[in-house]
């Protein structure tokens, strides 16, 4: 499908929206998708937008392909986001960020095994720190203020 097919294809969908609620949402979730790449079905504050995308999918699918984006929807693990392949909208992470994320999906991993009960995995920043430290990546170890930091940018990212 061509650009101009395209750019009708939405503008038809567009008008079906009925009422003013449905046309705020899709902007604001189209504008959501585009800060944060991802919903999550799972997290509290994204589960209605995720239900709306999936009710309007071909929406979204039509308005992010006038911008080069495909809308990916990932039923089975509960995801619907956006990618370019123009490597456009790209995060560098810090050499410590890196680790903090990888050292959390490890700590992860541990916890998933022991099999909870509830969906939630927690890790306290003393196990996190002592990850670190023991990777030995680090010397010296880092101060709290940059965990607290370096865990603020990856919440801000949804990673965490």
């Amino acid at each position: 499908m061509n650009l101009e097919e395209t750019v009708s294809n939405f503008n038809a969908q567009v008008s079906e929206l009925k009422t003013e609620e449905e046309k705020f949402s899709f902007s604001r979730i189209a504008n959501k998708l585009l800060n944060e790449t991802f919903l999550i079905k799972i997290k509290k504050r994204d589960s209605s937008d995720y239900y709306f995308v999936l009710e309007n999918f071909s929406l979204f699918d039509s308005f992010f392909s006038i911008i080069d984006y495909d809308c990916v929807q990932d039923k089975e693990n509960g995801l619907v986001y956006i990618r370019t392949s123009l490597d456009r909208n790209r995060v560098r992470l810090t050499k410590f960020e890196t680790v903090l994320c990888l050292q959390l999906r490890l700590d992860y991993f541990k916890l998933h095994k022991e099999a909870s009960a509830t969906e939630k995995m927690i890790v306290t920043l003393e196990v996190l720190e002592e990850s670190v430290r023991n990777t030995s990546i680090f010397n010296p170890a880092k101060k709290i203020t940059e965990y607290s930091e370096a865990l603020r940018k990856l919440k801000r990212l949804k990673l965490i």
